[in-house]
């Protein structure tokens, strides 16, 4: 919010000095924040360090899945589900089936190694069509050139138009 508020400023500026050029953004927020857990419970955030690299590979994605904290009840215990990272991760994965299943098993004790390896199964199987995708893309230069290509020729007559109008708001002429 803070880059649309200085963006915000400077465009209100602009259009008071010169004319009016910039449309001023608003900002759209949610009433309802929904947070996803970081690997230490925190919200998740690359500068807390606590996130899930989903377009790693597998070995790696089950090395931060494991390191998930929990709690240190044993294997047998009954575990809450409504307070577990592990369990909140998996909810946005797994079908409401999955769901009720795996907190089933919280309420039968269910090991953390064996929720991790549950949580990991099921992130994994979303995420192998992604990451493959994702790998054709990176790994396709030509194509990326392409679409880059693409987008500046789409983008480009815009750009020029605006900055056309930016150049008559403040009496520059454009040089041929």
């Amino acid at each position: 919010i803070q880059h649309l508020e200085m963006t915000r400023d400077i465009a209100a500026r602009f259009n008071h000095i010169y004319k009016k050029t910039f449309e001023l953004p608003e900002a759209i927020i949610q009433s309802k924040k929904d947070t996803v857990p970081g690997i230490d419970g925190q919200k998740m955030s690359k500068s807390y360090g606590n996130i899930i690299p989903l377009l790693s590979t597998e070995k790696q994605l089950k090395k931060a899945i494991a390191k998930i904290v929990t709690n240190s009840l044993e294997p047998g215990e009954p575990k809450d589900s409504s307070n577990c990272t592990v369990f909140k991760l998996y909810k946005y994965f797994a079908s409401d089936e999955m769901i009720k299943e795996f907190d089933y098993d919280y309420k039968e004790g269910i090991g953390w190694g064996d929720a991790k390896n549950k949580l990991f199964n099921v992130v994994n199987n979303e995420m192998i069509p992604v990451r493959e995708k994702y790998d054709s893309l990176v790994n396709d230069k030509n194509l990326l050139n392409d679409l880059l290509n693409e987008g500046s020729k789409k983008v480009r007559p815009i750009a020029q138009e605006m900055l056309s109008s930016i150049r008559d708001s403040i009496g520059i002429k454009k040089i041929s």
